[in-house]
């Protein structure tokens, strides 16, 4: 990417944006609908764990790719995104949402602690319905089913610690 401009049409929920990434050095600048912002990325300890520093401020930044779109928890916050795989960066594919015998898992995008699991086997959900909610860095995160289906394996029961890239649950 050095140098070169790239564009990317970026949608979350409703909203349309328009982003531009360039690399220049140690430094991505970054252009969100033609507002200039400079951005420093660096990986932690996996290809879906970074730390951010935009606006002078640094956060934590959790990535997670589940088929089509990506989910990105930071600040307490978790946004569903649909954009071309550049944007995110290296993929890994042993921590995101794999095809297991044509069933999709659920793995933890970050360590922490299951407070409370919603589904059980033979439960039908939707795509988005909550399955658990996991508590990481003091903040409460939503993990959503990324498709239609039914629960076939519960692998956590509220309490139990996880890893980054654990299978919590598998939809069939």
């Amino acid at each position: 990417m050095s140098g070169e401009k790239h564009r990317y049409q970026v949608q979350t929920g409703t909203e349309l944006f328009t982003v531009e990434l360039q690399e220049d050095g140690a430094v991505l600048r970054a252009w969100l609908n033609g507002d200039e912002q400079e951005v420093r990325l660096r990986s932690m300890d996996s290809p879906h764990h970074f730390t951010l520093l935009a606006g002078g401020e640094m956060l934590e930044v959790y990535v997670e790719e589940i088929g089509d779109r990506y989910v990105i928890y930071l600040a307490g916050n978790v946004f569903e995104v649909a954009a071309a795989p550049q944007l995110v960066g290296r993929k890994d594919p042993t921590r995101s949402a794999l095809p297991v015998n044509g069933s999709a898992a659920v793995n933890a995008p970050m360590p922490g602690l299951v407070l409370q699991v919603f589904v059980e086997p033979g439960q039908q959900v939707e795509r988005g319905d909550v399955l658990l909610v996991l508590e990481a860095m003091k903040m409460e995160n939503d993990i959503r089913a990324p498709a239609a289906g039914r629960v076939d394996h519960v692998g956590v029961r509220a309490g139990q610690r996880v890893d980054q890239g654990q299978r919590l649950v598998v939809i069939d």
